[in-house]
């Protein structure tokens, strides 16, 4: 009798019909393998430090605190930027040349009547920001300058239609005032003093008086966009070797790209935080803010908000994954 009931359970068969527990379309022992595949593919695993790292890094950091010096500090009598500006110098001649044959000359741009005048003439005008080259070319198309200075507190306008000589300009048709605002800031960038950093005019017209003061002593200092260019170069060869050495060292390694770019960036801001510290103590020391290593500071900023989010999305990955373990588990 229980012989014949057990067969009989044997032959029922179960129905289609019945309710499954399912989870996005998959049954409970698919969900839970596609839980397990996923948390396997999340990584939050780092490339650990090691001695050629230091020696690289700190070589690399040596090497940008030399660039600093040698490269970019215009108040370094040995640097190339002091160089580039010195007229007496054979590179600060020759950049000089390059001033002068670039025909720029009539243009109100430059005109240097009472208040705009002297070397330092193109930090107190509107006309050599490059950020303002609109306004630029509506003078050059209108021949006249354009601009103003403050006195007892008050903006006095000063529109002017001929040179401080009483010579008066021209105006232009719209292309050719593009022609010649292109070459006359060409020619400036050579220049001895150079052309002021793109914004600039709006520190040298502030009301604030003793801003205004503290921006023109600083271009009189040498704080300009060729010297801003070449403050980058330091930092740009610090970043060329540290990509040479880790893409020699980890080139078809099985470590992911993910992995190597945190290292980069983690050696990287050593190497920069370095030499930004020594920058730093440099112009605290000298009291010349003017060294100031703007491009080296960005990057050094830029670099800690990059390390500090890989960091946190390797937390967060980790969390992730141990939520997910006790999910499958």
């Amino acid at each position: 009798m229980d012989q014949n009931i057990l067969l009989r359970l044997e032959d029922i068969k179960p129905y289609d019909g019945d309710l499954k527990f399912m989870v996005d379309g998959l049954s409970a022992d698919d969900y839970i393998q596609k839980l397990t595949d996923e948390m396997n593919q999340i990584s939050f695993d780092t490339i650990p430090l090691d001695k050629w790292d230091i020696i690289v890094t700190f070589s690399l950091a040596l090497m940008e605190v030399a660039g600093d010096f040698f490269i970019c500090d215009p108040k370094n009598p040995k640097s190339l930027a002091h160089t580039l500006s010195d007229k007496n110098s054979k590179l600060g001649s020759f950049m000089d040349s390059i001033h002068h044959k670039l025909d720029h000359s009539g243009q109100p741009l430059d005109y240097q009547g009472p208040k705009f005048g002297g070397g330092d003439h193109r930090v107190r005008t509107f006309a050599h920001d490059l950020l303002m080259f609109p306004f630029a070319i509506y003078m050059l198309m209108n021949g006249k300058f354009i601009d103003g200075y403050y006195e007892n507190s008050l903006f006095q306008t000063v529109v002017s239609s001929a040179n401080q000589f009483g010579t008066p300009y021209e105006s232009m048709s719209f292309l050719d005032s593009i022609v010649g605002y292109a070459t006359h800031m060409a020619a400036d960038f050579f220049s001895a003093a150079g052309l002021p950093i793109p914004g600039y005019s709006l520190l040298t017209h502030a009301p604030n008086r003793e801003i205004r003061k503290f921006a023109n002593d600083l271009y009189h200092d040498g704080l300009n966009l060729r010297n801003l260019l070449l403050q980058g170069v330091p930092v740009a060869l610090t970043e060329l070797g540290m990509w040479i050495y880790m893409g020699l060292r980890y080139n078809g390694t099985s470590y992911s790209k993910e992995m190597i770019q945190h290292k980069r960036n983690k050696l990287l801001l050593i190497a920069h935080g370095i030499a930004t510290a020594v920058n730093v103590g440099k112009v605290i020391i000298t009291q010349n803010p003017v060294s100031l290593n703007l491009i080296m500071i960005i990057r050094t900023f830029h670099l800690v908000w990059k390390v500090l989010s890989e960091e946190l999305s390797l937390t967060n990955k980790a969390v992730t994954k141990e939520a997910m373990g006790i999910v499958t588990f």
